[in-house]
């Protein structure tokens, strides 16, 4: 059973239904039929402080992940919706497509997928996009 609960601590409209599907598919993609996700937004101040306080690295970042267990799945991932905004108009593309590509993304570190190589980055850049096009197809 997929369980994905999705916050918004900002006063940026985001709609829970949209991004609990979009987890629930990208879950579903990565061949997960158990796990309990959290999906928070937050401002640039509260990912600041977590990636300080977990990563050692005092500065806003886009999204961080965080797996409490592998199996089943249980995790939490923080989507900095201020740098998800600057993101997608430095990219060329809408707000909501950035905040769904960061979702994307932080389900697939939680699934174990990296970016560490050349390799692993178009691997899991790959699997990124076609989560993305076919939910996008499929919800339209």
């Amino acid at each position: 059973m997929l369980f994905v609960d999705v916050h918004n601590t900002t006063r940026t409209h985001i709609s829970r239904s949209r991004f609990r599907s979009l987890a629930m598919y990208a879950l579903s993609c990565a061949g997960r039929k158990r796990a309990t996700v959290g999906v928070v937004f937050v401002g640039e101040s509260r990912i600041r402080s977590l990636n300080a306080r977990y990563r050692e690295k005092d500065a806003v970042t886009d999204v961080l992940s965080f797996l409490y267990e592998r199996v089943p799945l249980e995790g939490e991932i923080f989507i900095c919706v201020a740098r998800a905004r600057k993101q997608a108009r430095q990219y060329g593309h809408s707000f909501l497509e950035e905040l769904e590509h960061l979702l994307i993304h932080g389900i697939l570190h939680l699934v174990g997928y990296t970016h560490e190589t050349p390799d692993s980055a178009e691997k899991m850049g790959e699997k990124a996009f076609y989560i993305w096009r076919s939910f996008r197809a499929n919800s339209s």
